[in-house]
């Protein structure tokens, strides 16, 4: 069985869809970042000098620019600048590690970098020449439209949008070449099937570098809306985050399912309904549907959840609403149907078409497929392959991701054909983080596996090997990983006498998901009632029925999600202020007791009847 929906694509550019939103509604809010605002006229404006600016450096189609600039007005005024040169963006995550930093920037030579005083000393100095967003003067650069006689080469579909990169299972990551055809087509369909004008205000909270990004900043401003960007700390901490939804009175939300889940949880704890929050869309990772979110959906009439589904490879290629009552709801919302210009295969291993209700591998075709990999042809080659069902010369892209046809002709993603994971809505190939792990002295073998600890809540785990008369300690381990991975790839520890072999002598995935007791619990009782009352937040934050005093957060699966969470909480317990830093430098109940003691912050109040 196949699904396929066709349309005629508009031949309209992305900028052209930006520059007649900002026409219509020039005085309209079309962006909000820590107490900067900006108009649309405004963002045009700043947009159109950024981009004369990148032209005269050469920038233009089939060119890249590199955006090394954190989530702000700029980064939104930095990026419609670079598509309006016709070049594509390559999005550098500023916390991401140097050596990671550095092989994006070798594996795809950038004509330039856009850069803030903030982020100038990230990339390495000679990768590319450099452009300080800060030092641009207004009127430096005609803030006019650059048009096709500016630019070297006049804007076409086919020209990429963006360069991204993902995870890569050889331990090198590798370089998504996406359309700008495929980015209009995703907007205008948004656009036809969400609300429109100024009532629309939708969270920022995508990482640049993560592709969900481009539909939260190009969808909203295609339809009138306005862009409302968290600060950091705030978009990584549920707590403040719901506060920040209520206050801000935003309408429309992005964000994978782990913060979506963790959303609703912090919104119950505070009474918080947020009937201002109307639109959320889950993409990114299965879509489990728990109570806290169905609790969230009855509180108020009228508000849609949304799961889109599509890999990098193609942006967003199925999606589907949920009933407004959570009563008919599956425990997994199911990925949906095809957007427009989007055809569908569920295959076996011979590629032939399964029957619905079968599970096959799934297969995209038609307008949305990127280019393939930046110069990666053997690997493009093997993932994007002849379709046997399309006209000569068509391709499919081969997803690795098994799914079926339910009995409502709506797609159900039943999980990977491969090794590949997702993690709180990142795409990870444990072979790369495997690879660092192996790169330590003291490792001898390593395995990396996904193991969902409690439903809609994944987190990687490590199981090392140490080498011949080494020790093995997991804290120094995972320092030595975030020096190479950026922090959503650092997996838990665990240390092991020998890994399971399969019959045929491979690594027993399977039998390393299901072990238990991963974590070397210290349990050492506490001492205190402030180390009582940590012990007792630690492990409440992590889900788990018990913390010693001596127990490391992160070696018991603590991530960047539940740092905010858990620093959020100590605050509150203690009533003071708690940096993320902190956690990083105290990372037990013991050192956290220390610590706070040291700052002479904690008010002298019983902490006993807490515990």
């Amino acid at each position: 069985m196949d699904f396929a929906t066709s349309v005629s694509v508009s031949d309209t550019t992305l900028p052209e869809l930006f520059q007649a939103q900002a026409e219509r509604s020039p005085e309209a809010t079309a962006v909000v970042s820590e107490g900067v605002s900006l108009s649309y006229t405004e963002l045009n404006a700043r947009a159109n000098q950024l981009a004369h600016g990148l032209i005269a450096r050469g920038a233009g189609p089939e060119q890249v620019v590199a955006l090394a600039v954190t989530r702000s007005a700029d980064l939104v005024a930095a990026l419609l600048a670079v598509l309006k040169t016709g070049a594509a963006y390559l999005p550098i995550d500023p916390s991401y590690p140097a050596d990671r930093i550095s092989f994006m920037l070798a594996d795809t030579p950038c004509r330039v970098a856009l850069v803030t005083s903030e982020t100038v000393g990230v990339l390495p100095e000679t990768a590319c020449p450099q452009l300080l967003l800060d030092s641009v003067a207004d009127g430096e650069w005609p803030s006019t439209d650059p048009t096709d006689q500016d630019r070297v080469t006049p804007l076409h579909h086919d020209h990429p949008a963006y360069v991204m990169y993902t995870s890569g299972s050889t331990g090198r990551p590798k370089g998504v070449v996406l359309p700008c055809g495929v980015l209009v087509n995703l907007v205008l369909w948004h656009g036809s099937v969400s609300p429109a004008g100024q009532q629309v205000r939708t969270a920022q909270f995508s990482a640049i570098s993560f592709d969900a990004s481009a539909t939260e900043i190009l969808s909203t401003l295609h339809r009138g809306g306005c862009l409302v960007i968290p600060d950091e700390q705030t978009r990584r901490s549920p707590d403040r985050f719901v506060r920040w939804l209520e206050n801000n009175r935003v309408s429309e939300l992005h964000a994978p399912n782990a913060m979506v889940d963790a959303m609703c949880e912090a919104a119950a704890e505070k009474g918080l309904t947020l009937p201002a929050l109307v639109e959320i869309a889950q993409a990114g990772e299965a879509f489990v549907l728990s109570d806290r979110i169905a609790a969230f959906q009855r509180a108020v009439p009228g508000r849609r959840l949304h799961n889109h589904y599509g890999p990098t490879e193609t942006h967003v290629v199925t999606a589907w609403s949920l009933e407004p009552e959570p009563g008919g709801w599956k425990a997994t919302a199911p990925i949906g149907r095809p957007l427009p210009d989007t055809r569908l295969f569920v295959l076996d291993d011979s590629l032939d078409p399964v029957e619905a209700g079968t599970a096959g591998e799934l297969y995209v075709s038609g307008g949305v497929l990127a280019r393939g990999y930046f110069n990666r042809p053997a690997l493009t080659a093997e993932r994007f392959v002849a379709c046997p069902f399309g006209p000569a010369g068509s391709r499919m892209y081969r997803t690795g991701d098994l799914v079926r046809w339910d009995e409502g002709e709506r797609l159900e993603f039943l999980g990977r054909a491969d090794a590949q994971v997702k993690v709180r809505g990142y795409r990870i190939e444990p072979g790369e983080v495997e690879a660092v792990l192996l790169r330590h002295p003291s490792v001898a073998q390593a395995a990396v596996v996904a193991r969902e600890e409690r439903p809609g809540d994944k987190r990687l785990i490590g199981y090392v090997v140490p080498g011949n008369s080494t020790v093995v300690d997991p804290a120094n381990l995972r320092a030595f990983v975030g020096e190479s991975l950026p922090d959503f790839m650092i997996p838990r520890i665990a240390v092991v006498d020998a890994l399971p072999l399969t019959p045929s002598g491979k690594v027993d995935r399977a039998a390393l998901s299901a072990w238990e007791g991963v974590a070397s619990h210290d349990g050492q009782a506490p001492r205190s009632p402030q180390e009582r009352a940590l012990c007792k937040l630690y492990a409440e934050v992590l889900g788990i029925p018990s913390v010693g005093v001596n127990d490391d957060f992160f070696a018991l699966g603590g991530h960047s999600l539940l740092v905010t969470r858990l620093v959020a909480r100590i605050g509150d317990t203690f009533e003071t202020e708690v940096g993320l830093r902190a956690l990083f430098d105290n990372p037990t109940p013991a050192d956290m007791a220390e610590y706070l003691a040291s700052t002479e912050q904690v008010l002298s109040h019983d902490l006993a009847e807490q515990s």
